[in-house]
């Protein structure tokens, strides 16, 4: 079943002679994340480095639009008047997480405060149960191809 996701982590950021924002920050992770069923209770999912890793999900981030907050998922037709920057490279992988260079053309998110990314996704989501590195989980993600960074 292919679903979509949303994860955050925190930009350390930059400021070009124009006021762009550059860095090559943490743009997603491996780990056992959790998520809210539609019923309000909670499950766990893997992101396992076989999966986050896999060259083909790595190289689906290049090219992809930021936007301020998630819009749902980006697309040629929606992008106008929601992307304020860029994902430059393709993700490469940093111990357990994931790095990307991005330039945020449009400042004004990260200067009213917003300095966390999340990356939004499409992946298929599998029933397996599991420990990783100590954390239970119920679920698995694979198939992950990146949309848009938030």
């Amino acid at each position: 079943m292919t679903e979509q996701r949303m994860d955050v982590a925190a930009v350390k950021a930059q400021r070009t002679d124009e006021g762009f924002i550059v860095d090559t920050p943490t743009i997603t992770r491996t780990g056992v994340f959790p998520y809210r069923n539609a019923d309000g209770t909670m499950r766990y999912e893997l992101r396992h480095p076989d999966d986050v890793f896999k060259q083909d999900s790595l190289n689906s981030i290049k090219g992809k639009p930021i936007t301020d907050m998630h819009q749902g998922l980006i697309t040629a037709k929606t992008a106008k008047g929601k992307t304020i920057g860029s994902v430059l490279t393709g993700g490469r992988q940093a111990g357990e997480n994931v790095v990307a260079e991005i330039t945020i053309h449009d400042t004004s998110a990260v200067d009213d405060g917003n300095i966390d990314l999340s990356c939004g996704y499409t992946l298929d989501v599998i029933r397996e149960d599991g420990e990783y590195n100590g954390q239970a989980y119920t679920h698995r993600q694979t198939n992950i191809f990146y949309n848009h960074l938030a």
